[in-house]
């Protein structure tokens, strides 16, 4: 997983992240259920959302205090898959 990147991410109704990955994998990601914890709610607001960058491919950035890793995103998904 080291060399993993993120290459790019579309921003789809209801707060969906499709997030695409270096060696070819997508990942569909529902953002819903983050905005409702203190560190996401921001992202509510106007655009804000839908103005989040790739940055070195290992995180998505909204702003300086707003971010999600690729780890975090993806240690998300397995706890998905654990219940």
């Amino acid at each position: 997983m080291q060399n993993l990147k993120i290459i790019a991410v579309e921003y789809l109704n209801s707060y969906k992240l499709d997030i695409s990955l270096s060696n070819g994998h997508k990942i569909l990601f529902d953002f819903k259920p983050k905005l409702k914890t203190a560190r996401f709610q921001e992202l509510l607001y106007g655009n804000t959302f839908e103005q989040g960058s790739v940055v070195d491919g290992r995180v998505i950035r909204w702003t300086e205090q707003i971010e999600i890793s690729l780890e975090e995103l993806l240690l998300n998904l397995s706890h998905e898959t654990d219940n």
